[in-house]
């Protein structure tokens, strides 16, 4: 069960509409709900905050996480590449 103190946390780093993200996880695993349904976008709110536990649920919040450091890592470095500014020609030569 995700703990309170860790929901503060994991919501920063998921910022909104990360239940799309999710459901796409559980998708791709073949995870769904004791109908054979999709999960709801309100069950898995509830997971997050700590008020049902589901450790598939729960295993996908951590992977979106896990994708969204990634790809802001990806981003950064793609950034400080492109702003980087050209190095002086010291040679003296044109």
């Amino acid at each position: 069960m995700i703990q309170p103190e860790d929901t503060e946390i994991l919501r920063t780093k998921l910022g909104t509409r990360y239940t799309k993200a999710v459901l796409e996880i559980l998708k791709s695993n073949g995870i769904t709900n004791s109908k054979g349904l999709p999960f709801s976008v309100g069950f898995i709110s509830h997971v997050l905050n700590g008020l049902y536990e589901n450790q598939a649920i729960e295993s996908a919040i951590y992977e979106v996480v896990a994708l969204k450091q990634k790809t802001a890592k990806k981003l950064l470095k793609r950034k400080k590449q492109i702003i980087k500014k050209p190095e002086a020609d010291t040679s003296g030569k044109s």
